[in-house]
C-alpha cells in the first residue's frame, strides 16, 4: 500500500492530491496490489483456484510418501516383510528410477498393490494420530476435533488479515496524530519564544525591533545615495568648464540687453519723430500693414514653394520610374537624389540584361517606398514575388539569392543621401551578415525594407528586413557595413 501523507502537503499541492487519490481509490487495491478489471479478476481467481488445486495434490503426495517412508520405522503396526516392502515404496517414491529399475521393482509393486488396504489403514491412523496433535496444539480444550481443524485455520486466516487491515489503518491514524503532535509541538516551542522574547525585550518581539532597524539601515542608506547624487550634480553644475560657459553665455547676454536697450531708445526717438506729423503717422500705419502683408506673404511663399519642391521631386521619381520601368508610391522629402537612384536601377538592369543572376529579379521588383529622412539617412520599400529560378532543392526561397537581393536593394540606399564628396562610388561591402528566420514559398509576395541606420565619412551601417507580404512575417534579416572608398582615395 501507499504511505499516508500528510493532508496539508495533500492542500498544498492540488495535482498530487488528485495523483495520490486516483492511485489509492483507482489504481491500486488496499494490500498494495494492481487494481484490474473484472474479466481480468476472474481469470486471475480461476488460475489461483487451478494453483490451490495442484498445491493440495502435491501436498497430499507428498504426505504419502512422508507416512510410508515412516512406516518402515514404527513399532509392529506391519509385519516384517511389509515393513520393508514399504521402505522399498517409499525409497522409490522419493527417488527418480530408470526404466530398468522400475521392471526389478514390478514383483515388488504388485505386491504393495495386494496389501494396499492394510497400509492405507496404518497410513490413515498415523495421519489421525498427527492431526490430533496439531489440534490440541492449535487449541488446549480437551474436547477439540481434529475434524473442524480447516475451519478454525481460516478462521484465524480471515483474523490475521482482519487485524493486519487494521493495522494499516491504525498506522495511518499514527501518521497523522504524529503530524498534529509535531504541529502543536511546533506551536509550543513558538509561543515559548515569543513568550521569552516578551519577557525580556519588553512587549514588542525581537522580530519587530529586527525589521525596524531594517527600515532605519534602508533609510539611512537612501539618504546617503541621494546625498551623493546630490553632491554629483553639485560638481557638475559647479565644474570650471561649465562656469566659464555661463560666464560667456551672460557676457553675450547682456552685450545683446545693451543693443537692445539701445535700438529701443533710436526706435523710441524716430517714433517720436514720426507722431510729430499726422501724415507721417498715416504713413507708418500704412507701413504696418505692409510689413504684416510682407510676412503672411513669406510664410505663404514658404509653404507653397515646399509643396512646389515636392511636386518637382515626385515628377523626378515618375520619371526615374518611366526611365527604369519600376512602381514607386511614396512620401518624400526635399533633396532626394533620384535621378542616382534611378540611374543605379538601370545600369544593373543594363548590365544584368545578358541573362545573368538579378536580371529576372530586376524586372519584377517594385519600389513601394523611398525616402530621404534625413541629411545621412534614407530608406526605401521594395516588393516582388519569389520567382522559380530562385528556388532552392527544397523549393524554398535559396540564401544565395537572399543574400544577393539584401546586397543590391541596400546599397542603393546610398544614393538617396549621396553628394560631391560623400559616397558618390557607393563605397564597397565590408561584412554582409544574414539571418534566415522563415522559409519563402514560390509565388509568395515579399516586402523587402531598407535603412540607413549610420552613415559616416568612411562607414556606412545598412539594415534589411525580408517580410512576407500576407501576415508581415520577418524572413530574413541582414546588416551590411560599407566602407568609402572616396575618402580612401583622398588620403
Amino acid at each position: 500500500m501507499l504511505p499516508p501523507v500528510d493532508g496539508d502537503t495533500l492542500i498544498a499541492n492540488p495535482k498530487f492530491d488528485a495523483l495520490y487519490r486516483d492511485l489509492c481509490n483507482n489504481k491500486l487495491e488496499p494490500d498494495g496490489t494492481t487494481r484490474v478489471d473484472g474479466k481480468t479478476q476472474r481469470e486471475r481467481e480461476a488460475f489461483g483456484e487451478e494453483l490451490k488445486k495442484a498445491r493440495t495434490a502435491a501436498s497430499k503426495q507428498d504426505l504419502v510418501k512422508t507416512y510410508l517412508q515412516s512406516l518402515a520405522y514404527r513399532g509392529d503396526e506391519l509385519p516384517v516383510e511389509l515393513r520393508e516392502l514399504v521402505a522399498i515404496i517409499g525409497a522409490a517414491l522419493h527417488t527418480p528410477l530408470s526404466r530398468g529399475d522400475a521392471l526389478l521393482l514390478r514383483e515388488d509393486v504388485d505386491k504393495f498393490k495386494d496389501n494396499i488396504m492394510l497400509i492405507s489403514l496404518v497410513v490413515s491412523k498415523a495421519a489421525a494420530e498427527d492431526i490430533t496433535q496439531l489440534a490440541r496444539i492449535l487449541s488446549t480444550e480437551a474436547t477439540s476435533d481434529w475434524r473442524d481443524l480447516p475451519s478454525r485455520i481460516q478462521r484465524i486466516k480471515d483474523n490475521g488479515i482482519s487485524s493486519e487491515a487494521a493495522i494499516a489503518d491504525l498506522r495511518i491514524q499514527i501518521a497523522h496524530e504524529t503530524t498534529n503532535v509535531h504541529s502543536l509541538y511546533r506551536q509550543a516551542i513558538e509561543t515559548s519564544i515569543r513568550i521569552l522574547e516578551q519577557t525580556i525585550h519588553g512587549s514588542v518581539s525581537r522580530s519587530t525591533k529586527a525589521k525596524a532597524d531594517y527600515l532605519a539601515t534602508v533609510a539611512e542608506g537612501m539618504a546617503r545615495k541621494l546625498k551623493l547624487q546630490q553632491n554629483s550634480l553639485l560638481a557638475q553644475t559647479k565644474s570650471p568648464d561649465l562656469q566659464e560657459a555661463l560666464r560667456r553665455r551672460v557676457e553675450d547676454l547682456d552685450g545683446e540687453a545693451v543693443g537692445l536697450k539701445r535700438r529701443m531708445r533710436e526706435l523710441q526717438e524716430k517714433l517720436e519723430e514720426y507722431r510729430a506729423n499726422a501724415a507721417v503717422q498715416g504713413m507708418a500705419r500704412e507701413y504696418a500693414e505692409i510689413v504684416s502683408e510682407t510676412v503672411k506673404t513669406a510664410i505663404m511663399g514658404e509653404t507653397d514653394l515646399e509643396k512646389l519642391r515636392d511636386a518637382l521631386d515626385g515628377r523626378a521619381i515618375a520619371r526615374a520610374v518611366r526611365l527604369t520601368g519600376f512602381s514607386v508610391t511614396s512620401r518624400r522629402s526635399s533633396g532626394i537624389n533620384i535621378a542616382g537612384l534611378a540611374n543605379a536601377i538601370r545600369a544593373c538592369q543594363q548590365e544584368e540584361a545578358g541573362g545573368n543572376f538579378a536580371s529576372a529579379w530586376l524586372e519584377t521588383l517594385e519600389i513601394i517606398e523611398a525616402e530621404r529622412t534625413s541629411k545621412s539617412t534614407s530608406r526605401i520599400v521594395y516588393r516582388f514575388p519569389v520567382l522559380q529560378q530562385y528556388l532552392n532543392p527544397t523549393q524554398t526561397l535559396h540564401g544565395g539569392a537572399v543574400a544577393t537581393i539584401f546586397d543590391i536593394a541596400t546599397s542603393w540606399l546610398l544614393y538617396l543621401v549621396c553628394e560631391p564628396g560623400f559616397w558618390t562610388s557607393m563605397g564597397t561591402t565590408r561584412t554582409l551578415n544574414c539571418t534566415y528566420l522563415r522559409p519563402a514559398m514560390e509565388d509568395e509576395g515579399l516586402r523587402l525594407e531598407c535603412e540607413i541606420i549610420h552613415c559616416g565619412k568612411r562607414m556606412a551601417l545598412l539594415k534589411g528586413t525580408l517580410l512576407r507580404e500576407s501576415d508581415r512575417a520577418v524572413i530574413a534579416t541582414c546588416e551590411h557595413n560599407k566602407f568609402n572608398v572616396d575618402a580612401e582615395s583622398k588620403v
